[in-house]
């Protein structure tokens, strides 16, 4: 069974980081090197909370719009163009044997202003190179930093071991398989019902089949797996992930790793 990272700040980046799972799979040499078969991913995705069954963010301003619409008051609404996309966060990833790059971009509505509506954006680039910067910036005012974290190095296979045993004990259920974005998934179901189809493809590159702890408190794969979708349950609360895409092998949009042109980066320790 595999002996998971402490949770990752980056989704995927668990393929970067050496040691993370015990011994190989039956079906992969060991002693390959990862880092020369690994293919290039680049996974989208959208992701937002819901509560029963309807976006949360979107719902509470549609509330508030209602209220406002009542009480006879001023109202600045978002655009109607614009409400799908309140509460609503794009990851964008592209992960290499040695190096990586993550963009994410978000909008929540401003409510600082009684019912004066304003639908705000935020957008932010992290990428580590081969060389082992790590840079971090805020695409909107174009201010980052850079750190020294050493090269990353890529991970070795992962044995799942007996996944159904496993997760019957905390309570998980695997329904089978499907797929997500034209990628081979397993379905699992977690004790409160939510339903992951987490990618089943690779196990040789370090990311684990199973649904337990593959997804973390923002609704992003923890590092270990890739959730290609997961569902919440109606009633309850929970995080809706669907992939946009997602390819294995394709060549890297080599614009992915560039450092904006205008980022003002500070050195930090």
């Amino acid at each position: 069974m595999m002996i998971r990272c402490a949770r990752l700040t980056l989704v995927l980046a668990g393929s970067l980081l050496a040691a993370c799972s015990s011994s190989a799979s039956s079906d992969t040499d060991s002693d390959a090197p990862v880092a020369d078969n690994m293919p290039t991913l680049h996974l989208e995705q959208t992701i937002f909370m819901t509560s029963s069954g309807q976006p949360q963010e979107e719902m509470a301003y549609r509330k508030m719009l209602a209220d406002c619409q009542a009480a006879g008051e001023p109202i600045t609404p978002v655009p109607p163009s614009e409400i799908g996309r309140i509460g609503r966060k794009k990851v964008a990833q592209t992960v290499e044997a040695h190096r990586w790059s993550r963009r994410v971009d978000a909008w929540k509505v401003d409510v600082s202003r009684p019912c004066q509506f304003v639908l705000k954006q935020t957008s932010e680039q992290e990428i580590t190179t081969s060389e082992g910067k790590s840079y971090k910036v805020d695409l909107a005012t174009g201010q980052g930093d850079v750190q020294d974290v050493g090269s990353p190095q890529p991970n070795g296979p992962v044995d799942d071991g007996d996944l159904d045993a496993v997760a019957a004990g905390a309570g998980w259920k695997r329904e089978g398989k499907s797929q997500a974005a034209g990628q081979a998934c397993d379905v699992w179901v977690a004790p409160a019902g939510d339903r992951y189809c987490v990618w089943s493809g690779g196990t040789q590159w370090g990311y684990s089949r199973s649904g337990i702890n593959a997804l973390d408190g923002d609704g992003e794969s923890s590092g270990g797996a890739i959730v290609l979708q997961a569902t919440p349950p109606a009633a309850n609360f929970g995080w809706n992930v669907q992939t946009d895409t997602f390819t294995v092998g394709k060549a890297a949009d080599e614009s992915t790793f560039a450092i904006p042109a205008n980022a003002k980066i500070t050195a930090s320790n």
